[in-house]
């Protein structure tokens, strides 16, 4: 593990808190609304610490080596937060206990977290040879690299068959993540790192390798993390979610192959016991797949297709290739993965030492508590009620539970969202806002429970009471109950939550309601099925106004939604009619960094139709701030505006003017030799589609009649004739001409002549 000697502090400093539990625990009575408050900040400061120590364990030692700066500032700040929250609480206890507290107040305020120089030289290498293979093949060094490649792993203790697959699905793990969350530069980044680990494989599992490093995981692993341990296998039968650590089925020796990618599960990356075949033609382990679809997702988890129905077909070729394949090397089937035992914890209800939760320690090692939502002080009281005193009971911050207690809890918040009184109803939607927000189990049953249906009935009486903060809350518990489950998504739309959702938008409401809309809008667009229903609806137009008047946070989750809802053909043109192309030029030239790339990424998609590149080219400033992205954006920028100014060019002479008129050739030759293929590609098709124009107009002006000219100077055979030079303006000699013809390729070439060279060399005047 690495960063071993901060980690070892952190949870040094966690269990000490957690000693003070059973004091805190004896004046429990002493808490009033501030205690309460003071309590739920210390839980939230501790749970960050946990989830730290955690990301730590599980995440690519690769990765952590060359975000160290990064991690050590994670670290202060955990150490910071931990001092506040305690800070609030030593001032409302008693005497001896505020003693104890300081006592850790004193030692949290002598603790300083710094790298080890050795993992900070191992982060400098790793960008280094990262540095090399962007520059491309002409500075890398094969030998150079490999050398530094396989030091690193030694010291990184990547030295073993079991060690290096425990990477790799660390990094395919943060791959999969910066995917979802749409981080480029740090997708790209992780790749680069696959990369190197993929090329480099056989280097690092050598037999020299291995003994050189015999005793390095020994002396780098924190003892002190087993009670941390927070990792969910309960119900996971060692095929969870892409984003979730697995742990092999079987143990593996540096001699064991690894099997072909064919022959592993795409979700659990292990040799497929039971290989079945889903909708999309893909295959997956049985209990993996299941699982998948037991979370709720309807669609494929490798292609992210929806899929046409469930059902599971069993494949019998590639369990028969697998057969083989153990046969051949002499090792033995897999067995299928079986559940581990749900988690059973120690503590009693409404302690005060929940504050750290410690597993059994028989179920220490495969144990974990549901991470416990954070509560700000706002949160405090019910938000359709600000006057109403809640008692303390109430306010305490939500508690790991067992399995059977979650349901009845979430079973217990469905009958009050269905039968409860008003104010009943409303605290129970503000239950499920805080519970579904990160727990995927909650929203699960909430969605199989019939909740979404009442949600979207409390939702309809708070827009005819016009009470606006519990429409914010109620639509906000709706965002929470989608996120990451499709059936849900698909559940408030049926359930006719949409038109009321597009209420919010609508004028009169307040910012803070118009960004919670805007925000469940993002979340239903993310199904294909929902797309048509909300396009179909008023939102379109009551998101680009929210595109103006909204924060950073609102503008960039209206975008989003908008940049959804433009995947279905007919929400095009539905967006530009809106008005939405001139504030998005404008947007664009405000060079906000973080909606830079959406931006364009919207604008391209809207140039797909002829309305909406006519309004771009006619939008003042339109084409100047794509050129200008050429000029200064990142490669993704520049890829998307390369491929719409290739729209508008393609489609239209006269914007192909305009575009030439910006000056953009230089950008383009710079980005055509880029080490984006994708942005060489765009930028390539636009440089030559200009020199096929220019060679057509060449040709064309070549092949225009002699003679035959009215007075107004036009060719009976042409148009080009006007604004050919009068036959007064060549000089006399015996090739007029070639002259003209030269004179006619300047004017027109501009400053751009040298990009193209007629093939043709024609006199004007030559039949």
């Amino acid at each position: 593990q690495l960063h071993a000697q901060m980690c070892a502090t952190l949870a040094a400093l966690v269990k000490r808190m957690h000693a003070i539990g059973p004091s805190l625990d004896s004046e429990r009575g002493r808490f009033r609304k501030a205690g309460v408050q003071s309590l739920c900040a210390l839980q939230l400061a501790l749970d960050k610490a946990r989830l730290l120590l955690k990301y730590c364990s599980d995440s690519s030692n690769l990765y952590l080596a060359v975000k160290g700066e990064s991690m050590l500032a994670r670290f202060e700040e955990v150490k910071v937060g931990l001092e506040t929250s305690l800070r609030r609480i030593s001032v409302l206890v008693s005497q001896e206990l505020a003693s104890q507290i300081n006592e850790v107040q004193a030692e949290l305020g002598r603790t300083r977290f710094q790298l080890d120089p050795d993992e900070k030289k191992i982060g400098a290498d790793i960008i280094s040879l990262l540095l090399q293979k962007q520059k491309g093949s002409l500075y890398e060094n094969p030998e150079a690299e490999e050398e530094t490649f396989s030091q690193v792993a030694i010291r990184l203790g990547l030295v073993t068959a079991d060690a290096i697959l425990a990477e790799k699905r660390a990094l395919k793990r943060l791959l999969q993540k910066a995917r979802y969350e749409e981080d480029r530069r740090k997708e790209l980044f992780i790749f680069h790192i696959l990369q190197l680990m993929k090329k480099y494989n056989n280097v690092l599992r050598t037999e020299n390798v291995m003994q050189s490093n015999g005793d390095f995981c020994s002396d780098c692993r924190c003892s002190d993390m087993a009670f941390l341990e927070t990792v969910d296998r309960s119900e996971d039968p060692d095929c969870s979610s892409p984003r979730t650590p697995r742990t092999p089925r079987t143990p593996r020796t540096p001699e064991t192959p690894l099997a072909p990618e064919e022959l592993r599960c795409p979700i659990s990356l292990q040799l497929m016991s039971e290989p079945v075949i889903v909708a999309s033609g893909q295959t997956y382990e049985r209990l993996c797949i299941e699982k998948w679809f037991r979370e709720g997702h309807v669609t494929c988890p490798k292609t992210r297709q929806t899929l046409a129905h469930l059902n599971l077909t069993p494949n019998y070729c590639i369990k028969g290739l697998i057969a083989s394949w153990c046969e051949s090397r002499k090792i033995p089937v897999p067995d299928p993965p079986s559940p581990l035992s749900p988690v059973s914890w120690q503590w009693e209800r409404g302690s005060a030492s929940e504050l750290v939760k410690v597993p059994n320690d028989a179920q220490e090692k495969d144990a974990r508590g549901v991470p416990v939502n954070d509560l700000p002080e706002k949160d405090m009281k019910t938000p359709w009620k600000e006057k109403a005193e809640l008692a303390p009971e109430a306010l305490s911050c939500p508690k790991l539970q067992p399995e059977d207690q979650w349901v009845n809890r979430c079973e217990d918040l469905i009958v009050d969202l269905k039968e409860g009184s008003v104010d009943q109803k409303f605290q129970a939607a503000e239950r499920v806002r805080v519970l579904a927000k990160s727990n995927a189990k909650v929203r699960l049953q909430l969605g199989g429970g019939g909740a979404i249906p009442a949600l979207v009935e409390l939702l309809r009486a708070a827009v005819d009471a016009d009470d606006q903060i519990a429409q914010e809350v109620v639509a906000l518990s709706l965002l929470n109950v989608a996120i990451s489950d499709d059936r849900n998504k698909a559940a408030v739309v049926t359930s006719g939550g949409v038109p009321l959702i597009v209420e919010l938008l609508k004028a009169g409401a307040s910012r803070a309601c118009k960004e919670a809309a805007a925000a469940a809008l993002l979340t239903l667009s993310c199904l294909n099925e929902n797309k048509a229903c909300i396009g179909s609806s008023e939102a379109i137009p009551l998101l680009v106004n929210l595109l103006i008047s909204g924060s950073n946070q609102g503008r960039k989750d209206a975008l989003t939604t908008l940049y959804n809802l433009t995947i279905l053909t007919e929400n095009r043109l539905r967006v530009v009619r809106a008005d939405a192309i001139p504030i998005l030029v404008h947007l664009l030239s405000l060079r906000k960094v973080d909606l830079l790339e959406k931006i364009v990424a919207l604008l391209y998609i809207l140039a797909s139709i002829e309305e909406g590149r006519s309004t771009i080219a006619d939008t003042e400033g339109g084409i100047a701030v794509l050129t200008d992205i050429l000029d200064t954006g990142s490669i993704k920028e520049k890829e998307s505006a390369a491929a719409t100014l290739l729209l508008l060019c393609t489609h239209s002479f006269q914007h192909s003017q305009l575009v030439l008129g910006e000056g953009v050739i230089p950008a383009l030759v710079s980005l055509s030799v880029s080490n984006n293929p994708r942005a060489q590609d765009k930028a390539q098709k636009l440089l030559q589609h200009f020199r096929e124009e220019r060679q057509k107009e060449t040709v064309f002006s070549h092949s225009s009649p002699r003679g035959i000219t009215l007075n107004t100077g036009v060719s009976i055979g042409g148009e080009l004739q006007q604004r050919l030079p009068q036959s007064k303006d060549f000089p006399s000699s015996s090739s007029p001409g070639k002259e003209g013809s030269k004179k006619l390729g300047k004017s027109r070439s501009g400053s751009f002549g040298f990009l193209w060279k007629p093939r043709v060399s024609l006199s004007l005047y030559q039949c």
